[in-house]
Formats: structure tokens, C-alpha cells, sequence
């Protein structure tokens, strides 16, 4: 019984230890690929990693950062499930490879400020303000605030005026968080934007 409880201890400092190398490789292959400032926080999924870690697979990730500015367009916060992620045990090791997702969905959440900032960074001199749940753009010294409906459309996030005078719509490019990210919707929540995506076969190296 002593010698089942110990090597019953050993499983599972060794899979704990597993799980946490692997959250540590994919936290720099995410930071990497995203071009992150900072490491983002993951969390691998499974009962038994070591298991998982000698097949290749593990049925989900989760990854959650915060104030990160991918390719010019700030994010307050972004969290993405990933599920069926494979990759190579030797590659993982050697930190030479790539990761697998074979589906994924998530969230990307901006603040005005985000929005505005983004605008500017594409040389377009508009203002942007979410407010209980409504969206308000303006031009100043020009014009004011004018409420604007927002949605998403071919991967950009599309404001439309209903005054004219700051024409018919004003978009900017969302940023591909990850290859396969499609943008599905846009939800204005209090002061903020919620962008949610969905994911396809995805892949990214390290």
C-alpha cells in the first residue's frame, strides 16, 4: 500500500510538472506569435497530462491576455479556447515545431479609446465612445458626438453614422489573431465592444 501511495505521489508531481512545461512552451509560442509584450495565461486541459503529453494531444487550451496591441489595434482582453491541439512531444521539447488547433472560438474586448487609437493609426480623424450599451463617434472641432450602429463585417468593425456628415460608414481592419480567425460579432456591453471569432484549423510554429 506505502509503495502504491508513493508511486502514486510520483504520477502526479510528475504530471503536474508536465502540464506546467507545456503551459510555459505554449505561453512563448503565443507570445511569439502574437507579439506579445508579455506572457498571456494558459491553461491545458485534460485529466491526465502525462498521458496527453506522450500522444501529441490535449482536448483543449485556454488562453486569456490583457492590453495587448496586435498588428496597431489595442485589445483590453482576448481569451480564446482551443480545441483538439496537437503538436510533436520531441518538437516541444526541443522548442522547435508547431501547435495544432483543429477548432476554437473566443473574444476580443475594446474599449473606445481601443477603437479610436486604431482609427488614428490608419490616419482616420474620428473619435469613438461606447456608452450603456450604444456607440458615439465625432470628428471634433467639426462635429459631436453622433450615435452610430455598430457591426462586424469582412473582418472589420463597421460604425455606421446616423447623421451623414461623417459618411456613410467608417471601418477599420480587425487584426488576425490567430491563422483561421473569422470575426462572427460585435456586442456593445456597458462602455465596451465584444468582438467574438471562431477558429479553423489553425496552426502556429515555434
Amino acid at each position: 500500500m506505502i509503495i502504491l501511495l508513493i508511486l502514486g505521489g510520483i504520477l502526479v508531481a510528475g504530471d503536474f510538472a508536465a502540464r506546467a512545461y507545456a503551459e510555459s512552451r505554449v505561453k512563448e509560442v503565443l507570445m511569439a506569435s502574437l507579439d506579445l509584450e508579455r506572457q498571456p495565461d494558459v491553461a491545458l486541459g485534460g485529466i491526465s497530462f502525462l498521458f496527453s503529453l506522450a500522444a501529441g494531444t490535449v482536448p483543449s487550451a485556454t488562453v486569456s491576455a490583457t492590453d495587448v496591441t496586435i498588428e496597431r489595434v489595442p485589445v483590453e482582453r482576448m481569451e480564446l479556447l482551443l480545441q483538439e491541439v496537437a503538436f510533436s512531444p520531441r518538437e516541444l521539447l526541443r522548442k522547435s515545431g508547431a501547435i495544432h488547433a483543429t477548432t476554437g472560438d473566443g473574444s476580443a474586448v475594446l474599449s473606445g479609446e481601443d477603437v479610436t487609437a486604431a482609427l488614428r493609426n490608419n490616419d482616420i480623424p474620428v473619435s469613438v465612445r461606447f456608452e450603456a450599451g450604444r456607440a458615439f463617434v465625432s470628428a471634433e472641432p467639426l462635429i459631436g458626438d453622433v450615435a452610430a450602429n455598430v457591426s462586424v463585417e469582412d473582418g472589420q468593425i463597421v460604425l455606421r453614422p446616423d447623421v451623414p456628415l461623417l459618411g456613410s460608414l467608417i471601418s477599420v481592419r480587425l487584426p488576425p489573431i490567430l491563422p483561421g480567425v473569422r470575426y462572427t460579432s460585435v456586442t456593445l456591453e456597458n462602455d465596451r465592444a465584444a468582438l467574438s471569432f471562431d477558429l479553423t484549423d489553425t496552426t502556429f510554429e515555434f
